[in-house]
């Protein structure tokens, strides 16, 4: 009579080890995209508060350029904003008429219109930052700096 063998121990143990490392790697796969998608969602809304709350300072300090003091105007407005956004440093700058938010680690941008009729200089890095509107008989400037 023959006798029947099974498969080898190592065998075996092969082909749990492959498939347990191949779902490790499915579950990996899975929850870094997860993180990159949320990480994203949430970029998204930040960008958006942190354009709300910028146009909302930069219209309490605009001042038509109807009258000009002959000694010229400055207002400034400090605002605290979030150091970081979606767990990533940031920058925000002008460029021509509009606010660009640029997160610096993972590649998340967005641009939010002012529209005001002025120059533009500067930029800031989040937290704490200075906005300030100057007018005098030449020009008029919104600037921006970290504070």
């Amino acid at each position: 009579m023959k006798r029947m063998l099974g498969q080898s121990a190592v065998f075996t143990h092969a082909i749990l080890l492959s498939f347990t490392i191949f779902l490790i790697f499915i579950i990996i796969t899975t929850f870094t995209t997860i993180r990159g998608n949320f990480q994203e969602f949430v970029a998204q809304n930040e960008m958006n508060q942190i354009c709300f709350t910028l146009r909302g300072g930069f219209e309490k300090i605009y001042q038509q350029p109807d009258y000009v003091s002959p000694t010229g105007t400055k207002n400034t407005l400090t605002i605290k904003l979030p150091d970081k956004l979606a767990d990533a440093s940031y920058r925000i700058s002008f460029v021509n008429r509009t606010v660009k938010i640029q997160v610096l680690g993972p590649s998340f941008n967005s641009t939010c219109n002012i529209g005001f009729n002025t120059s533009y200089s500067g930029y800031a890095g989040g937290g704490m930052i200075e906005i300030s509107y100057s007018l005098n008989t030449t020009a008029s400037v919104i600037g921006m700096r970290g504070l």
